[in-house]
Parts: C-alpha cells; sequence; structure tokens
C-alpha cells in the first residue's frame, strides 16, 4: 500500500504514520574495574535474539572506572544476554548492576520504495518535511544528515 502511484495532490500523510516498528529490550550490565579485553564500540550479530552489544565504557571511559555493557534484544531475556557476555567476552564475574527495560517500538521497519514515497511527498508539498528516525533513519546521524537536508531545501 506504500507504492508511488498512491501519491497525488490529495494524498493523505495517514499511511505515514502507520509504519510498524520493531521494539528493543535492553539489558545493562556493570562490573568492578575492567573486564573487556578488546577494544571497539560493539557488535552487531546478524541472526537470533540478540542484535547487538555495545561497549558503553568503551566510548564512556571518562565516566566511571567500571566496565559496563548493553546488550540489545529482539525479546526481553536477562539471563540469555549475560550468558552471552561470559561466553562471547569470556568475563567470569557476576555484573555488579543490572538492568532490563524494553523501548516500545524503537525501530521503524520501513516498507520497500519509502524513500521515493518520501521525495514524491516533499516534491508534492514544499512547505512540509518528514524527519526523524520514524522517516529518515534510526542513527542520529541519519536524523542529522536529515535535518540538513531539509533545511537547505527551503528558500527564503
Amino acid at each position: 500500500h506504500y507504492s508511488s502511484t498512491h501519491l497525488n495532490p490529495t494524498f493523505s500523510t495517514a499511511p505515514l504514520l502507520t509504519i510498524p516498528h520493531q521494539s528493543v529490550s535492553i539489558a545493562q550490565f556493570g562490573w568492578e574495574g575492567k573486564q573487556l579485553e578488546i577494544k571497539g564500540f560493539g557488535y552487531l550479530i546478524p541472526k537470533g535474539n540478540i542484535l547487538g552489544v555495545v561497549f558503553d565504557s568503551e566510548i564512556f571511559p571518562e565516566s566511571s572506572p567500571t566496565t559496563r555493557l548493553s546488550v540489545m534484544m529482539r525479546e526481553p531475556n536477562q539471563e540469555e544476554a549475560l550468558s552471552h557476555i561470559k561466553k562471547v567476552l569470556r568475563i567470569e564475574k557476576d555484573p555488579i548492576y543490572r538492568s532490563l527495560t524494553t523501548a516500545h517500538r524503537a525501530i521503524p521497519q520501513y516498507p520497500v520504495g519509502f524513500d521515493h514515497i518520501l521525495e514524491e511527498l516533499h516534491a508534492k508539498k514544499r512547505e512540509t518535511r518528514f524527519i526523524g528516525s520514524s522517516y529518515t533513519g534510526v542513527s542520529v546521524n541519519e536524523c542529522i544528515r536529515a535535518a540538513k537536508k531539509a533545511a537547505n531545501s527551503f528558500t527564503l
């Protein structure tokens, strides 16, 4: 139902509000001292419940002398997340901190051709721009890029 043939001068923006979103659960763990043997941002996993791990303490080392990790998952399962960390990152100690939260409707699931729909809508309605993770990309960088592009598209 996201075909460009549906766009016409009376096009409704209502379908843009029905983009499906995936929820993401985040298990966070903390250990005293340095527990990671590697440096970096983290890693992604293409299949399974665990989507990836972020090395929070490597990204923000000045915030405290602890090891902090965030595990993103499709379904909340703190024990699976901790088991994964212990196995893959070889952290044997139990964490001194743990939490589990779910970000509901966190990642938009763009249908095929969605970018063309936005381009055509922007061309027809020059005074309107849809910007944000629901429309132009889930990362902060993508939101900034889209905001700059939108700002540059307006003429004063």
